[in-house]
């Protein structure tokens, strides 16, 4: 635009007064880092000013300008942004090799996460607000917190606000309670169990020659939980992280914590002894009713 008085000492710069200013081109839903999502903004500026700026050529004073317009985008930009999108941070848990990690889960992060800083240890993960995704939202999160500190953090923010001493939590999902692993340890040794397990941070299962082994190995390696309790009322659970088990022989387990130490082969799980499972109430009674020294149980919440 062009200034009706011939003024060239303002840049008059503000977003058009035109009802379609901002566009936002996706080509796929909820994948704000997809890299063919377009966002365009419209802008009135003052032309006078522009032409006066570069014929005079005082590099100081177009420095500051543009410094002024990039301020200016970038606020409004991530304004729009944060009232369509919830912004957080993620860093990997110490056990954690994030880059396999999210090669594995490709599919349901690609577009979503992004490393703009400095730390390439630290991602930002987006996801649309809408109802639509809501539940798809909530999946994603929890499944990305069995692997990393996932916290809210809005754009501009630094991320070492939320994430120094932050420490996970990871709720008892309804949906992998028939993943679990449940040990029964009498009071004499509950108190051990537990310590060794922190100390180690690993649990090795074992495996014994039979026809059934290669359909057991299917279902323990979708594992994700460990519940150690004393039959009666006392227990803890603890969450293997997202890695998997491995295949480990008896001549390697070491200091590993294990219900028997009679077979050839043992599946081997890392602990994140960082996340705090909250389990909320639980029910052992089937547990507790069948007596038996390990099991692997579905409907542990009541």
């Amino acid at each position: 635009m062009m200034n009706k008085e011939f003024d060239y000492t303002d840049d008059g710069i503000v977003q058009t007064n035109r009802i379609n200013k901002r566009y936002k081109k996706t080509h796929y839903e909820n994948r704000l880092f997809d890299r063919d999502t377009l966002l365009l903004f419209h802008y009135d500026v003052n032309f006078l000013y522009v032409l006066s700026l570069y014929a005079r050529n005082e590099r100081s004073q177009k420095n500051n300008w543009k410094q002024k317009v990039r301020d200016m985008f970038r606020n409004e930009i991530q304004e729009w942004l944060q009232k369509d999108y919830d912004f957080y941070v993620m860093r990997a848990y110490d056990n954690v090799n994030e880059e396999e990690y999210i090669k594995r889960h490709f599919k349901e992060l690609i577009g979503k996460i992004y490393k703009p800083f400095s730390d390439e240890k630290i991602y930002s993960l987006a996801l649309e607000r809408n109802e639509k995704n809501a539940d798809s939202n909530k999946k994603l999160i929890e499944m990305l917190r069995s692997a990393f500190y996932v916290e809210r953090c809005s754009l501009g923010q630094d991320p070492y606000e939320v994430l120094n001493d932050v420490t996970s939590s990871t709720e008892f999902n309804r949906d992998l309670v028939g993943k679990t692993i449940c040990v029964i340890e009498e009071d004499s040794n509950f108190d051990i169990v537990i310590k060794k397990l922190n100390e180690t941070k690993t649990f090795a299962l074992p495996l014994y020659q039979n026809e059934d082994l290669m359909s057991l190995i299917e279902g323990y390696t979708a594992v994700q939980y460990l519940l150690i309790h004393n039959n009666r009322d006392r227990y803890e659970v603890f969450n293997f992280d997202c890695n998997g088990p491995t295949l480990t022989l008896k001549s390697q387990l070491k200091d590993m914590y294990t219900i028997s130490d009679d077979a050839n082969l043992y599946m081997s799980y890392k602990i994140n002894v960082n996340v705090k499972v909250e389990i909320g109430s639980l029910n052992l009674k089937s547990i507790i009713d069948q007596n038996i020294k390990m099991i692997y149980i579905d409907n542990l919440i009541k």
